[in-house]
């Protein structure tokens, strides 16, 4: 009789623990899980299983918190209806009704009811000061999705220009790629030379030119810093291979503090990764470039065997869907100022030990280029997960 009530008392606590509770902890298993397994595959696959799960569990509470408004709206229209059939549910599912039942929660900023399909709402959440768009269906079944630049942004608005400005005056920039959780933004133009760290050691003439006149001593990042920028970790950059050492200065995201906003940005790099640049190419629906890599560095083409440079059309070329017109990825055609052909990417040639990847300017495609070649720089920065962003006029806004 005692062990009856016992378990009788244990079940009573247990109703006490709620979905958000259950969640929680199926969350938190998932992630030493994950940390567990990713220890061997790399720091970038623990970052995005994290920032998986958190979203996970930041979308199942505000599914809960809505829920509760939603049924209470529900039970109102329920209670009024009775004595008078002529009201309209859509009179009680209201922004203004919303809010009361979510009180210091968050509020409802956008609402579209459907009585006979889908209903959707831009819920404000308080506590992570995020968006979410919420969607009700016919049945009852409700779900969400962050409302963030990242889940609204397609290919098509690669090149779309975005009101974002780093702490050292450069307010030129474009969408480049869209990796699913995070925007990635590329200056509209060559970097000015007077923009150019001083921590990076390249020398600058002319406008845009800036390079290496001397290889830099040492590496800057460790190649587990490295797993950041890119999918595999066969590629080691050497200390004793000049084009690794020049990498490692355009992947050190301390160099190029300088372009990140702490209010939007998590960091910057002196210029796009051969990963980032196909990827945004080939979805933007041009001749596909592919990739391989081994421990020397990257292979290109658009056929195997995969070599060492593409060219997809020449100088003059009038084809316009090759890509060569596409002032995302070609600000400049031809011989730029007299002496510049092109600008650095963040990758190293896997054939040769002083060689980096470049765009070059005189024709479509990528090639390499030795580190005291005259090229000039694009930056790129990696916009939070959760900024948020609205399409006004042709640009891009960023939500504070």
């Amino acid at each position: 009789m005692k062990e009856q009530k016992k378990s009788k008392n244990r079940l009573k606590q247990n109703k006490g623990i709620t979905l958000i509770a259950l969640v929680i902890t199926i969350v938190v298993l998932l992630i030493l899980a994950g940390v567990t397994i990713n220890a061997i595959t790399g720091i970038e696959n623990v970052m995005e299983k994290a920032q998986e799960a958190k979203n996970k569990t930041d979308e199942a509470m505000v599914i809960e918190e809505f829920v509760m408004a939603w049924n209470s709206c529900e039970s109102e229209y329920l209670e009024a209806i009775t004595p008078n059939s002529s009201l309209y549910k859509s009179d009680f599912f209201t922004i203004e009704n919303l809010n009361k039942y979510l009180k210091a929660k968050g509020t409802v900023q956008n609402l579209s009811y459907m009585d006979n399909t889908t209903s959707t709402a831009i819920y404000h959440r308080k506590e992570d000061n995020a968006k979410y768009r919420i969607f009700i269906e016919k049945g009852g079944n409700i779900f969400c999705k962050q409302e963030t630049m990242a889940s609204k942004i397609t290919p098509e608005n690669y090149g779309d220009k975005v009101n974002y400005s780093s702490p050292n005056g450069v307010n030129d920039w474009k969408i480049f790629y869209n990796d699913g959780i995070n925007i990635f933004l590329i200056t509209s133009d060559y970097l000015p030379i007077d923009k150019v760290p001083d921590e990076s050691n390249m020398s600058t003439k002319n406008s845009f030119i800036a390079s290496w006149s001397t290889a830099p001593s040492s590496l800057d990042i460790n190649n587990q810093q490295l797993r950041l920028f890119q999918s595999s970790d066969q590629i080691v950059l050497k200390n004793e291979y000049a084009n690794s050492r020049c990498v490692s200065k355009m992947l050190n995201t301390g160099v190029w503090e300088s372009f990140k906003d702490n209010n939007y940005a998590d960091y910057a790099i002196g210029g796009p990764t051969i990963e980032m640049y196909c990827k945004s190419w080939n979805e933007k629906g041009y001749t596909r470039i592919d990739y391989q890599n081994d421990e020397n560095g990257y292979y290109i083409g658009t056929e195997e065997p995969l070599s060492t440079a593409v060219n997809l059309g020449d100088y003059g070329s009038s084809e316009e869907e090759t890509g060569y017109y596409d002032s995302l990825y070609y600000p400049h055609r031809g011989d730029d100022d007299g002496t510049c052909w092109g600008y650095w990417i963040s990758s190293i040639s896997g054939t040769t030990w002083d060689y980096l990847y470049t765009i070059k300017s005189d024709h479509c495609g990528i090639g390499p280029s030795k580190y005291f070649a005259s090229r000039a720089l694009r930056p790129i920065v990696v916009l939070k997960s959760t900024v948020n962003a609205n399409k006004e006029n042709d640009i891009w806004i960023l939500e504070e």
